[in-house]
Formats: C-alpha cells, sequence, structure tokens
C-alpha cells in the first residue's frame, strides 16, 4: 500500500479514539436530567431524573426496576403504565426517599418487540451484503474494491 494512504488511515482513526475519548469522558455531565451516577454520588431527591432498566417485578401501583447502569439498583416506581417482567424501560420521573420514583413519561419496549428489532437489523444485513458483493468484488492482492461488470 501506499504511504500516503497508510498516514491518511492512521489519522482518521486517530481522530476517531479522540472523539470517543472525550465522549466517554463527558457525556455523563451533559445530561439534561441526573441519571445513575448522579443518583448515586448526591441522591437528588425531588428532582427530575432519568433511568432506565429492566422490569423485574410488579406490584400494585408500579413496578420494579433494574437499572440498566447499575446492576445493584432496583427502583420502586409508581407508575400507572402496564408493563411486563423483562420488558425494558425508559422513565421520567421525580426521585423518592429510598430509590423510589413516581413517574411523568414512561417508555415501554416489549422484550418481543426488542427482540424482533435484533432479527431485522442482521436480516437487512444480509440481504445488503449480498446486493453489495452482487456489484463488487475485494482483489486480495491490491486490497481494492472492484466493480464487477
Amino acid at each position: 500500500m501506499d504511504l500516503k494512504r497508510i498516514t491518511v488511515i492512521s489519522g482518521l482513526i486517530l481522530i476517531l479514539l479522540c472523539l470517543c475519548f472525550y465522549y466517554y469522558s463527558y457525556h455523563g455531565s451533559n445530561l439534561k436530567y441526573p441519571s445513575t451516577a448522579a443518583i448515586e454520588s448526591n441522591y437528588p431527591e425531588g428532582s427530575l431524573v432519568f433511568v432506565s432498566g429492566t422490569v423485574i417485578k410488579q406490584n400494585n401501583n408500579g413496578f420494579y426496576l433494574l437499572d440498566g447502569n447499575n446492576w445493584s439498583i432496583i427502583y420502586k416506581v409508581v407508575s400507572g403504565k402496564h408493563v411486563e417482567v423483562d420488558d425494558n424501560v425508559q422513565l421520567l420521573g421525580i426521585l423518592g426517599p429510598s430509590y423510589t420514583i413516581k413517574s411523568t413519561r414512561t417508555v415501554v419496549e416489549t422484550n418481543w418487540g426488542y427482540e424482533f428489532i435484533i432479527f431485522r437489523s442482521a436480516l437487512a444485513l444480509i440481504v445488503l451484503l449480498f446486493i453489495f458483493f452482487r456489484y463488487w468484488k475485494f482483489d486480495f492482492k491490491t486490497f481494492e474494491l472492484i466493480r464487477r461488470d
């Protein structure tokens, strides 16, 4: 391969890694609502928080939510929204004492719906790869993609 091409590719990969590191370092401090890290550090009771996780049990006025970021935290959610066990839930609510959240907005993604999205994406990837390799081929001698005639 050409030295100029290797230099450009290495530079682009380095820029991408720097951007990934920056996002990882500063993402939590730029959130609109406190998340799990803020709840663990100073427990902002009475404030609006955003949490997500998996429903582990239902109760008479809501459900119990296993936090998706820290599996040792279980929230007791007071909500009128109907959910099933193993549903993925994202909710916005007011944080109360002892990890209780009164939900103001709840988004439920059923377990079946989540698996269907993964299946649909895998199927689309197979179709796109088939179409791509129908019109293109890879030359291992020169490491290039060549359009088929």
